[in-house]
């Protein structure tokens, strides 16, 4: 049985949720430079921010994660 704690994945922080998503997949350019401690301008900011918007819905998502579980057995 599979369970998604909503509100703990809420609470989770940008960084908690990059550093989760880097532990399954290589993530981007621009969440490595993040992770990385560098500057991001305004523009980079604004697509991370997105990018991390869907990364907490992922990863919160159980269809999502049994598709991606399904790839690798194929």
């Amino acid at each position: 049985m599979l369970y998604v704690d909503d509100k703990k994945a809420k609470r989770l922080n940008d960084k908690a949720i990059l550093i989760r998503w880097h532990k399954l997949f290589k993530g981007t350019l621009l969440t490595q430079k993040y992770l990385q401690g560098d500057k991001l301008d305004k523009a980079q900011q604004f697509f991370l921010n997105r990018t991390i918007a869907d990364y907490r819905k992922r990863l919160a998502d159980i269809s999502w994660f049994m598709r991606v579980l399904n790839e690798d057995i194929k």
